[in-house]
Parts: structure tokens; C-alpha cells; sequence
């Protein structure tokens, strides 16, 4: 599967929050030179314990030893949203156009659901995507536009809406919809590709969720 939005002129940052650490290869395929590196309270701990230097604490510094770090600190107090949520909007606010977030597995079991609360409520103007351990989940936004995603032919892949969405369209697929309503459902689980790209459209926000790719090169 081709990457996703990667392009020399974006405003690149990672977001690295407090769950099991990823993987090595995982790590290695997404950090590069371009990007700037965002811990996430106790996530910056993480990524200095694995030789990478975080730019950046940000949250409201309830799980994070700074004594261990020496990037700037930013707290951000709003208790009525997660960390995640308050860590996306304001590395958008900073103009960021794609941000990649890792160590978003293990928890407790509605911390997935939380993860994608916050992908879905994130203020719009940036491409977001939450590289889990064997796959990747992107936020939709429809200020985007078309969402055109390279990948093999009969590569598996899921659509959910989180509230109601009056119009969604995907094409490229073996069970395409065509302005068709979605709600949480189970209705865009496990589709399957049968083109060399899909396209999705949507007038509100979804959630895509596609193999994670970086595992394995």
C-alpha cells in the first residue's frame, strides 16, 4: 500500500503518546530528519528511553518525569478533552498538515475508542493518522476533499461514521456505496479493494482504517 499524503512541503509532526511502545520497524519507517517529535506526557519518557529526542512535552503532565527531559514543556489544562484531543488541536493551531500518533496500543479497553473520539473531534486543516500495531486508522475529514488510497487489490479495509453522516461515497471497493447514509455501524466493515486505489468522499467525518503497512517493510 502506497503512503499516505507524505509530501516534501508538509509541516510533518509525531505525536508520541503513553501506551506500549511500537515497534522497532515501525519507528524507524515513520521518523525521519523532517519530522518534529511530540511527547505526550509520559510518551516523551518512552521516546527518550529509546534514544529519541522528543522537541517537545505536551499535555497536562500528570504521568511524565521531566527530570529525564530537556525539551520545552506546554501544559494544557482543559480537563473536558483528553490529552490527545488538546495535543492535536493545538499542533494544528501551530499550522501542522499531517501528524502521525504512536503508542496508542494497550490500555484499558475503551482507551481504542477514545483514540478515535479524539481523531474524530480534532479541529479540521490537517491529515491524521493513528499508527496502531498491525494497522494504521485515518481521520477523514470532508474539508479534505477525496481521500484516494493506493493499495492492492483485495486488501481489507473498514469505514466508520461516530455519528451521523448523511452522505458517503466509496469507490474502487467490492461493496461500493454511493451517497449513502452511515451511521455507527458495522455497515463499512471489512470491505475489500478490488481496484489498484479507493476513493472516498464524505460530507462529514469517518474514521478509515487500512492495513498498517509500516509493520512490514
Amino acid at each position: 500500500m502506497g503512503r499516505l499524503y507524505r509530501t516534501e512541503d508538509n509541516m510533518r509532526a509525531i505525536l508520541w503518546c503513553n501506551g506500549d511502545l511500537p515497534e522497532e520497524k515501525i519507528v524507524n519507517n515513520i521518523i525521519d530528519e523532517n519530522i518534529t517529535i511530540f511527547g505526550i506526557d509520559g510518551g516523551a519518557n518512552k521516546a527518550h528511553n529509546l534514544g529519541i529526542k522528543v522537541h517537545e512535552i505536551i499535555g497536562d503532565m500528570d504521568s511524565v518525569d521531566t527530570n529525564l527531559l530537556t525539551g520545552s514543556k506546554t501544559e494544557l489544562y482543559d480537563q473536558s478533552k483528553s490529552d490527545l484531543t488538546k495535543s492535536l488541536d493545538l499542533l494544528i493551531g501551530r499550522g501542522f498538515d499531517e501528524i502521525d500518533i504512536i503508542g496508542v496500543d494497550g490500555g484499558s479497553s475503551e482507551h481504542i475508542l477514545g483514540i478515535w473520539a479524539s481523531l474524530y473531534e480534532a479541529v479540521p486543516g490537517c491529515k491524521i493518522r493513528a499508527i496502531h500495531r498491525n494497522r494504521i486508522s485515518v481521520r477523514y475529514h470532508p474539508s479534505d476533499g477525496d481521500l484516494k488510497i493506493s493499495m492492492k487489490p483485495g486488501t481489507e479495509f473498514s469505514i466508520f461514521s461516530m455519528g451521523k453522516t448523511e452522505s458517503v461515497t466509496v469507490t474502487g471497493a467490492k461493496w461500493n456505496l454511493k451517497e449513502r447514509e452511515l451511521e455507527f455501524s458495522t455497515l463499512g466493515l471489512h470491505n475489500i479493494s478490488i481496484d489498484q486505489e479507493i476513493c472516498i468522499r464524505s460530507n462529514g467525518k469517518l474514521i478509515v482504517i487500512l492495513p498498517n503497512h509500516y509493520s512490514s517493510e
